[in-house]
């Protein structure tokens, strides 16, 4: 009798690829460099106030993720900026960012951004089904114009058998 050949039950050897960082990290770098050359006090409250985001950054990237960093980043952002914009105008950033108000308003921005991640989808399914019940009323009332148009025996047709009979 012939031998069967041995399957070979290794994995083959892959070559681990590092993957570039990523746009979002040459961005968050870009803003800083940017922010930087107006004031390092900008600099410094974009780093702090934008944790959040950093965090969401850290995380394994899978679609729902970025999704997710994205939504977070853009109100964290949206919470910080006005701080910047102050520091651009000139104040001092020991007096700007020594309260704790401006650090509620930007984590606070941030929180806000994980409700809408919580909150979005509740309200989509809840738009959805309003939609959908409207679209069933009009199916039937267009179903009942149909009957009062044509009569009742348009209503519940059985379906015709189109079998032909055993003899």
């Amino acid at each position: 009798m012939a031998k069967k050949p041995k399957i070979s039950t290794s994995k083959p050897d892959k070559k681990k690829v590092k993957k570039p960082a990523g746009i979002g990290l040459f961005y968050i770098l870009s803003l800083f460099i940017i922010a930087g050359f107006f004031s390092v006090g900008s600099a410094v409250a974009l780093a702090l106030g934008m944790m959040p985001t950093y965090v969401l950054f850290a995380q394994k990237k899978t679609p729902l993720s970025r999704m997710r960093s994205q939504v977070v980043g853009l109100s964290n952002l949206a919470g910080v900026l006005p701080f910047v914009e102050r520091l651009w105008d000139g104040q001092n950033i020991s007096m700007e960012l020594g309260s704790p108000l401006p650090w509620v308003i930007m984590y606070g921005a941030a929180a806000l951004g994980y409700v809408l991640l919580y909150v979005g989808p509740m309200m989509a399914a809840i738009s959805l089904q309003v939609m959908a019940g409207e679209r069933i009323k009009k199916i039937a009332r267009h179903r009942q114009k149909l009957i009062d148009e044509w009569g009742p025996e348009v209503a519940f047709r059985e379906a015709k058998s189109t079998e032909s009979p055993k003899s």
